[in-house]
């Protein structure tokens, strides 16, 4: 019992310190870093820790550059991300430059960049619009996170929109503050504001005289919120038409949100399923996330191939697991041979002690010869069936043998029948 407490206590005790990474599961774009979620780098869909070089699977959009690590744009200047695939192809021969498809030719001059919200080319990318300005593929790369309005060359976001934090550890517009505030709690509780708001430390809270303003000024807002537009005669901001990310009157649109496009009447209107910009003749001039560009461009298409990934650290539980099965059952077999090997000492030693035995013989002969081994053979007539032992008379006799000192012989029981 002893064997088996000691046993149960060491199961439990094992399972209990790797409970937690087994049993805890994070959210998509997060890991378990032995305490509790964290975010991984904006470039991972999967990952081990918050570093750029420990993906386990890419985000849609970046492309594997090695068996860690991903690539926001192709280190070549002709060549484009497969997103389906998420590796850099080369373009085709009819294109020097191509957007996300081998003959989905970017005919931009030097030092001008494809702009996908409207398909034209300009010498800049427009701010605050959710775009990279690649020189090396002569286009304004369209930021992965929904919520970023400017990200760098590895896809990092570097300025979020209105009250959305960003976590410069991993490039992420990682969560929704509330209004006025530039950093809050996980649960929400307001930090700091943003420039030019007011902080009520009571209440937790961010105050602004004027409204719909990202940055309060002393007169008025000093910048408004994405999708409203500035009124310098009240100092308020005032909402755009519907699904405008940035404009310059209630009725003027100049670049509308990811997915919609802007009509000749200026409103903004959807892009077909899949694309992230479109012109107005509804052909995609970029994918959005989980869709890739048809060869040469115009639709996206659903992705076919999904990356898998099984983590080292499944491989490792389970191999504890595994060894602590074994140990377990070893230990288990363990006691039960010992419990054998007691349980037959303790069967022969009363064997040995009991000196009244009788046994009974079964026969179907009317003669039966015994053989002794240092005896002469003794022939005794039985009759056939049942035959129980009687009264038993027992004697010793000493024998001499010829190379060693005398033994005493087992003694043997002579069984007479009337």
């Amino acid at each position: 019992m002893a064997y088996k407490k000691s046993l149960l206590i060491f199961a439990a005790v094992i399972l209990a310190l790797i409970s937690p990474a087994v049993s805890q599961t994070c959210p998509r774009y997060q890991f378990y870093n032995g305490s509790g979620c964290a975010f991984c780098d904006a470039t991972c869909d999967t990952c081990t820790s918050s570093s750029t070089q420990s993906c386990t699977t890419c985000s849609a959009g970046y492309y594997s550059k090695s068996s860690s690590s991903c690539g926001f744009t192709c280190s070549s200047p002709y060549s484009y991300i497969d997103f389906n695939y998420q590796t850099c192809k080369s373009c085709s021969g009819s294109c020097l430059y191509c957007i996300e498809g081998a003959s989905n030719c970017n005919n931009c001059f030097s030092y001008q960049y494809y702009q996908p919200h409207n398909g034209y080319c300009n010498s800049t990318c427009p701010a605050n619009a959710g775009y990279y300005a690649s020189s090396s593929e002569r286009r304004c790369v369209p930021c992965r996170d929904p919520n970023c309005l400017s990200c760098n060359s590895d896809g990092d976001c570097v300025h979020c929109k209105s009250f959305w934090q960003l976590d410069t550890r991993t490039g992420r517009c990682a969560k929704r503050c509330p209004t006025g505030c530039a950093t809050c709690t996980t649960n929400g509780t307001c930090l700091s504001c943003e420039s030019g708001w007011t902080f009520n430390n009571n209440s937790k809270t961010c105050t602004c005289p004027y409204t719909g303003c990202h940055q309060c000024g002393s007169s008025q807002c000093s910048t408004c919120q994405e999708g409203m537009w500035l009124n310098n005669g009240t100092g308020n901001c005032y909402n755009c038409t519907s699904n405008c990310r940035v404009c310059a009157s209630a009725t003027t649109c100049s670049i509308c949100e990811p997915g919609y496009y802007l009509s000749a009447s200026g409103y903004c209107s959807s892009c077909p399923t899949g694309c992230r910009y479109c012109t107005r003749g509804l052909s995609c001039t970029a994918c959005e996330n989980g869709y890739y560009m048809s060869a040469t461009g115009g639709t996206c298409y659903l992705n076919t191939y999904v990356p898998t990934y099984t983590s080292p650290t499944g491989y490792i539980i389970g191999g504890i697991v595994f060894i602590i099965i074994i140990i377990i059952v070893a230990i288990a077999q363990a006691i039960k041979r010992r419990k054998h090997r007691l349980a037959v000492l303790a069967g022969t030693a009363a064997a040995n002690n009991d000196s009244t035995v009788n046994y009974v013989a079964y026969t179907t002969a009317t003669t039966t010869a015994v053989v002794y081994p240092t005896q002469q053979q003794v022939a005794y007539s039985q009759p056939t069936g049942y035959v129980q032992a009687q009264p038993v008379y027992t004697h010793q006799t000493m024998y001499t043998q010829p190379t060693g000192n005398p033994q005493q012989h087992q003694h043997h029981d002579y069984v007479h029948h009337h």
